[in-house]
């Protein structure tokens, strides 16, 4: 992302070109508050040269005009190309911030979207609640009724180095669920150079590209979901069957995610399931890649090689935020879904989590659908990370496990893959 600024009768006039992601909003964000600091009160900022715009750029641009409003200031953008323009309408900033209002071809004006750049209730209303005993954690659970099984797909190699690893679009629905490498784009050309973690859920995707040190997301803006690349991983579309509310026992120090996904896939009655989390972090362990995976690559065990290549956690990270995490748990997985699961220490089962951290945000505890949550968090709080999860079971020699204080968990059964 760069920025240029420059006078001209109107005030100041910033000049953006590039992409305004998560790392170019924190430029623009730091910019608009000199700015301000500086006195500035009229701020118009040209996008006509920005070729990308997410979720944490149009939260830039929204808290911009939010700053200046409040100083009766004038925020205004200007010349945004027309991809750009329709997030701009579909958020609903466009009667704010553009310098020319919206109008219809007759000349009136049009209403900001319904939507909005913010969510609004919580509430899911279609669930039953029966309760469940268990060790560390209190669960309750709340079943939907009607709800189907997952379906499921794989692409590329569970290594994320075969000679197939073709970055393929997929669109997130609130009915898609994924994880592995990707990042978020449409065509191969957005992937080169960037791909990273990913997991996407609930119409909205984070990503953390290997070609910044900030991890960015999209969500759904108005009525078009996201599109990202995936170019290693598991995608399943489908509903959650079950809602569980969990929370820590008096005296008991967290509730490990091997618990969690023990009970989610015990809920469900089936071999497989698919386990959505939003929680309150008590740590998470895992990796990410400093560097975009190489089709084909041999991948080594060399010391210096793995440093250079993955970020590691060397203890339990992030304690104390909010993450969203998703994944796969299988009791006796199938072959086919075999080789992307790894097996969970102390317990029976195999599983792949990823895991989105953000700053912290209460976790409520009542019956709520999905989608509302996730782009709440998505929209309104910082995205930290996106790591894929490892439990390390090496006790004090080891980095230690994944762990909760308290969270929703919203699983459904995986059904049969696809045919071999």
């Amino acid at each position: 992302m760069k920025l240029v600024t420059a006078q001209d009768d109107r005030g100041t006039v910033v000049l953006a070109s590039g992409r305004l992601d998560a790392a170019g909003s924190d430029h623009f964000a730091k910019l608009i508050e000199d700015l301000l600091r500086d006195g500035e009160r009229t701020v118009h900022v040209d996008l006509s040269g920005v070729t990308y715009l997410s979720t944490p750029g149009l939260r830039a641009l929204a808290q911009a005009y939010q700053n200046f409003s409040a100083l009766r200031g004038e925020f205004r953008v200007l010349q945004p190309p027309p991809p750009i323009r329709a997030q701009l309408d579909l958020a609903g900033l466009s009667d704010r911030v553009l310098a020319e209002s919206r109008t219809t071809s007759s000349g009136r004006r049009m209403r900001p979207s319904s939507v909005g750049f913010r969510l609004g209730e919580f509430t899911f209303d279609a669930w039953e609640v029966p309760g469940l005993p268990t060790t560390q954690g209190d669960y309750a659970v709340t079943i939907r009724p009607g709800a189907t099984t997952f379906s499921w797909r794989a692409i590329g190699h569970p290594a994320g180095s075969g000679p197939e690893a073709i970055p393929e679009p997929v669109v997130w629905t609130p009915q898609t669920s994924g994880f592995g490498l990707g990042a978020i784009g449409t065509t191969a050309d957005d992937a080169t150079g960037r791909v990273g973690e990913l997991l996407g859920l609930a119409g909205a995707v984070a990503y953390q590209p290997t070609d910044s040190h900030r991890a960015d997301c999209l969500t759904t803006i108005g009525e078009r979901p996201p599109t990202a690349l995936v170019a290693s991983g598991l995608v399943v579309e489908g509903e959650y069957s079950h809602l569980i509310r969990f929370r820590t026992q008096p005296d008991v120090e967290a509730t490990p995610l091997a618990e969690v996904a023990e009970t989610a896939l015990d809920t469900t009655g089936k071999n497989a399931a698919v386990i959505a989390i939003v929680a309150e972090s008590a740590g998470l362990v895992g990796c990410c890649l400093r560097q975009p995976p190489e089709p084909g690559a041999v991948v080594t065990f060399d010391l210096a090689a793995t440093r250079e290549r993955f970020f590691f956690t060397p203890h339990r990270a992030f304690a104390g935020l909010t993450a969203i995490v998703l994944g796969i748990v299988a009791r006796d997985p199938p072959d086919t879904l075999k080789p992307w699961l790894r097996p969970m220490p102390g317990t029976s089962l195999s599983g792949h989590f990823h895991a989105a951290v953000f700053g912290y945000r209460p976790v409520p505890q009542r019956s709520v659908g999905l989608a509302p949550v996730v782009n709440r968090w998505f929209q309104d709080l910082d995205l930290r990370m996106v790591l894929h999860l490892i439990e390390d079971d090496r006790g004090e020699a080891g980095a230690g496990r994944n762990a909760f204080h308290r969270g929703l968990c919203w699983v459904g059964g995986l059904g049969p893959g696809p045919a071999v």
